[in-house]
């Protein structure tokens, strides 16, 4: 397996991330004037027919919990989910009989490979 990347792959890559970039700042300035011409529910959704198609807008409320209120009142625990995140930093640090414990409860694969721009400091 080779492990360059090319100049022309680089100048590719850029080159679609500045358009996607675009074609999303399009898209939610499209999606935020149809938004503003139109009535639609807090949360739900709306279909409006245009011939062969339908479009669907879903709306939705974001809701933040505080925790530590809901820890200090066990009469609503029932009412909330409890997601349980691996602290890697933290994990890596814990002793092989800790490790070994919560092997059995993690799933781990791979995930998509995230790429990012850096420029070059000054050396």
């Amino acid at each position: 397996m080779v492990n360059d990347m090319t100049l022309e792959q680089l100048t590719a890559w850029k080159r679609a991330k500045e358009r996607e970039t675009q074609a999303q700042e399009e898209r939610r300035a499209i999606e935020d004037e149809i938004t503003a011409s139109i009535i639609l529910p807090l949360e739900g959704y709306e279909r409006f027919a245009f011939g062969d198609e339908v479009v669907k807008i879903t709306t939705k409320l974001n809701r933040k919990v505080d925790n530590k209120m809901v820890d200090d009142m066990p009469e609503i625990h029932k009412y909330f989910r409890k997601k349980y995140e691996l602290d890697k930093r933290n994990f890596d640090t814990a002793p092989d009989d800790v490790k070994a414990l919560v092997y059995g409860a993690i799933t781990t694969e791979p995930a998509r490979p995230s790429f990012s721009l850096e420029l070059k400091k000054g050396e």
